[in-house]
């Protein structure tokens, strides 16, 4: 095969955004998939994409409380403001590149803005009230936080189970994520990218540089850069350039389903459990970390106790889902970093002067894949860390 300026190991959201802003840099690659696009978890994931100043919000307040720190505060140091701007730049970024990817890439990716409520309690709501809900939120920054009585929450889901007695509110954004991975994939196609089915299997180097792809079917690719972004099996890969990327794999899932009159266009969160209203019309029904276990030895098989309990959990909720049709049970493997389970890893790999590793995203890949793709692309092409984003990217550079 030709040279040409960058490979990149990796099909999902993140590989072919990658792909994708390079070509607006003039800039060629190469996607070199083992099976096909979007087949992974970014082809099977919620896709949803929460308003960032209430996560951070809420990551604030677990770390202030002394509580477990979630995203907030990891043992080595760095915290959730290290990468917030990752997820603010793409939570701001996407309702244009959904016009971009339906103009180059051909591809309607359901692009939609809906309200997000977290269902309350009346414990709940008696212990705190409206105000010590919501200000906090505000003072945090995250000013588009509402709030939905009982009155309110039934006029727009009169089946919701009793309990439930307040919400709040604040905005999401959601694609459909096949449609989303191929759009942008088309999109670095109409740039100038190439994808390619291949597996690899190792690296030529020279010196402090790789020189090299070598693929299973015995081709090689050269280029000027490489790119490994192939979710867990990132580790297997950077283990042909010496590299040691620690990995902890888990497998998430989730159900999708299909009602006969559909949903309001409104998410429902209560404790662990979401029900997600996708643009089309379809349900994903999930638990947020109770969908997810750890699946280190890759067992991609999917958990028949955990569909039932979260339909039941949802049940629950929103008794409505009881006419609903189970349309597909579906989850793959995340790739996340064990010393800090939410911080990704994105960068040039510190021992190899032209290799870049993009891994760690966990369930976040299409949220953070905006801004991941836009700031890696610019490094590559730069050679120097945008002045913007210098210090997060410093924060999330891959183990030496």
């Amino acid at each position: 095969m030709p040279n040409c300026d960058v490979v990149i190991v990796g099909a999902g959201a993140i590989g072919n955004s990658i792909a994708y802003h390079l070509g607006k840099h003039g800039v060629d690659s190469v996607v070199v998939e083992r099976e096909s696009i979007g087949t992974r978890a970014s082809g099977k994931a919620w896709a949803v994409i929460p308003y960032p100043q209430k996560s951070m919000a809420q990551a604030i307040s677990r770390y202030l409380s002394g509580q477990d720190a979630g995203t907030a505060g990891t043992p080595e140091g760095p915290s959730a403001s290290s990468w917030h701007d990752l997820v603010a730049s793409s939570y701001d970024r996407m309702p244009g590149l959904a016009l971009e990817i339906a103009e180059r890439g051909g591809v309607d990716i359901e692009y939609g803005e809906s309200l997000h409520t977290s269902l309350l309690t009346e414990a709940e709501v008696d212990g705190k009230g409206r105000d010590g809900w919501l200000v906090p939120y505000h003072q945090a920054g995250a000013i588009e936080t509402g709030w939905l009585d009982a009155r309110q929450l039934r006029e727009v889901f009169p089946s919701l189970h009793p309990k439930w007695v307040a919400g709040i509110t604040s905005p999401q954004g959601q694609v459909e994520p096949y449609k989303y991975t191929l759009g942008l994939a088309q999109s670095a196609e109409h740039l100038g990218a190439r994808v390619k089915q291949g597996e690899a299997v190792g690296f030529t180097t020279q010196g402090d540089r790789i020189t090299g792809l070598q693929l299973a079917s015995g081709e090689h690719l050269e280029a000027d850069n490489f790119v490994i972004a192939a979710g867990p099996w990132s580790r297997v890969l950077a283990s042909y350039l010496d590299v040691d990327v620690p990995m902890l794999t888990l497998m998430a899932e989730c159900t999708r389903v299909q009602l006969p009159s559909g949903l309001p266009f409104q998410t429902l969160e209560a404790g662990d459990y979401w029900i997600i209203p996708k643009v089309n019309g379809e349900v994903i029904l999930s638990a947020y970390e109770g969908s997810a276990s750890r699946r280190d030895d890759f067992n991609e098989s999917l958990t028949e106790e955990l569909k039932l309990k979260t339909v039941s959990e949802c049940l629950e909720i929103l008794p409505a889902l009881e006419e609903a049709k189970l349309v597909e049970h579906r989850g793959d493997l995340l790739a996340l970093s064990p010393a800090s389970l939410e911080r990704p890893t994105l960068g040039r790999l510190p021992t190899w002067k032209n290799g870049y590793l993009a891994t760690h995203f966990g369930g976040t890949g299409i949220m953070m894949s905006p801004a991941a793709g836009e700031l890696l692309a610019e490094l590559i092409v730069t050679g120097r860390p945008p002045l913007r984003a210098a210090q997060m990217l410093a924060a999330l550079t891959p183990p030496g």
